[in-house]
């Protein structure tokens, strides 16, 4: 391949990834969806935790608490970001 070649498949290539009908806007639902993972693995580790303490006949009222604050706090953060894509 020579220098021309290259330098037109480089365009080809920019063209293809940077400037495709993908804008700024469409990557803004990440940062949301960061937010989601944390509160699915939070609510992994409750939920284990609540299945601990009922193995162990002891009060779970606390940890489903817990649980139900962090399914509204997943559910207002996906409202959102159905929102905004």
């Amino acid at each position: 391949m020579n220098h021309q070649q290259m330098s037109e498949k480089l365009a080809k290539m920019s063209e293809k990834f940077l400037s495709s009908n993908k804008s700024f806007q469409d990557y803004s639902h990440l940062e949301y969806s960061r937010k989601m993972n944390r509160i699915k693995k939070k609510l992994v580790n409750l939920e284990m935790e609540r299945c601990q303490r009922k193995l162990e006949h002891k009060d779970v009222t606390s940890i489903e608490k817990k649980i139900e604050k962090q399914k509204s706090l997943f559910a207002a953060c996906s409202s959102q970001c159905s929102v905004k894509k």
